[in-house]
């Protein structure tokens, strides 16, 4: 568990929201300490990342091929860093957590629901996506937030099956704001160990991708992070900006504000095999 006390002093413009809008939308910042706005895409420009999670986080990854499985951004700087849990470090680009996590404002209740899946190829992933949220009142908000990835096997004991939800909230109103996140996500993938024979797949001897023995035909793995996250802020002082008739901004006085956050997580890891010729 992480608890966090201090006192920020920062030279960037304040946070307001626009009450003009029917639905704000936002992230959080530099070290959870700021809220700043996020676009809403709905259309089809951004479809790759509904299809596939990890295009949200990076756009280059070296991974095992299949969809919910092991994969390691191929810029470096974007890798996982300090991790509590090194034994899910492989999968962390799937995962819902606090900084990748939409905060709203809703003037009316927002839904949002994704299905993609792959049609004409010899395997098979699907992604399902529900997203729901709405003001309790002006300055209050709270959603819902699940995601499903699943993928079939196209070479034998590859399956992959990852469950994602997040529950937030937040309430953000003059010099004060409170975002609060609930985690929950898990994986269940076989592990096949890779081809048992390269050369005869070089080869291309057998004519369906599923014929060609594995290393390890039993194996599973499984992974469970659980994660809750609370940050409030209160603006003690912040800058005035003027804008005189030429179209110079010029600004006075400090952004000093009284941050506090609150994280606690629980991960968790497995992996089980059966070998031919011996008790389970």
């Amino acid at each position: 568990m992480l608890l966090l006390l201090g006192i920020f002093v920062a030279d960037a413009h304040g946070q307001i929201i626009d009450t003009t809008r029917k639905i704000n939308a936002w992230k959080l910042m530099h070290n959870y300490t700021r809220f700043e706005d996020t676009e809403i895409d709905t259309s089809l420009a951004d479809v790759h990342r509904e299809f596939n999670p990890l295009l949200r986080t990076g756009v280059a990854y070296e991974n095992l091929g299949i969809l919910g499985h092991a994969a390691r951004n191929l810029y470096l700087f974007d890798r996982p860093r300090n991790s509590r849990f090194v034994f899910g470090e492989t999968l962390y680009d799937y995962l819902a957590t606090p900084d990748r996590t939409t905060f709203y404002n809703t003037k009316t209740p927002f839904t949002e629901i994704v299905y993609s899946n792959q049609l004409g190829v010899e395997w098979n992933e699907e992604t399902v996506r529900f997203l729901h949220t709405q003001n309790m009142d002006p300055f209050s908000n709270i959603g819902i937030d699940f995601e499903l990835l699943s993928a079939k096997e196209l070479y034998t004991n590859e399956e992959s099956r990852v469950s994602k939800f997040t529950l937030f909230g937040s309430r953000a109103r003059n010099k004060y704001s409170a975002f609060g996140t609930v985690h929950f996500n898990r994986f269940n993938n076989r592990q096949n160990g890779g081809l048992a024979d390269v050369q005869s797949f070089l080869d291309n001897t057998l004519e369906d991708k599923w014929l060609y023995p594995v290393v390890l035909p039993n194996a599973a793995s499984g992974y469970t992070r659980m994660q809750l996250f609370y940050t409030q802020k209160f603006t003690i002082s912040e800058k005035e900006y003027f804008t005189d008739t030429l179209g110079v901004t010029t600004d006075s006085g400090r952004n000093v504000s009284f941050n506090h956050q609150l994280n606690a997580e629980r991960n968790s890891r497995f992996y089980e095999d059966v070998v031919p010729g011996t008790l389970p």
